[in-house]
């Protein structure tokens, strides 16, 4: 799960691998949540059994990946609301999923080997997030004076 490109995602084949012992990994959780297309609903109930296996609170799993041509360290909710394309209402579902477990966006994190607060890397790059990211980080009060 950890490198298969998210088109090649299959809900039989995921049902397969899920046992009551399985262990996910950062990277194939972050890889399944992030970046795999799914329904609403599928994807959800995976995106939670996955986490369940993971052992990390849901969305404080690490994650590295490329954004805006920068290498970015990150936990797994900052991931998510940076990459997430999604819908509207699945990306709201997983987001408020991540939260409820204690998952927090104003954690710093590390862009090129440097460390930032979440909230000064997103700002900077205000203009060049895409439409999601600005809303996801608008209903997280990102933008806000108290974040």
């Amino acid at each position: 799960m950890e490198s298969v490109h998210p088109d090649a995602y299959h809900n039989e084949l995921i049902a397969l691998l899920m046992t009551p012992s399985s262990v996910i990994s950062d990277t194939a959780l972050a890889n399944y949540v992030v970046f795999a297309a799914d329904d609403l609903q599928i994807k959800l109930q995976n995106s939670l059994a996955f986490a369940g296996c993971n052992g990390n609170p849901f969305g404080e799993s690490r994650c590295r990946f490329r954004y805006l041509n920068e290498e970015v360290d990150c936990s797994l909710f900052q991931a998510y609301v940076l990459a997430a394309e999604d819908s509207a209402a699945l990306a709201g579902e997983l987001t408020a999923a991540m939260k409820q477990a204690g998952a927090r966006l104003s954690q710093p994190v590390m862009v090129n080997g440097q460390r930032m607060k979440f909230k000064k890397y997103v700002s900077d790059r205000k203009s060049m997030l895409s439409p999601m990211t600005l809303a996801l980080c608008e209903e997280n009060n990102v933008f806000s004076l108290f974040f």
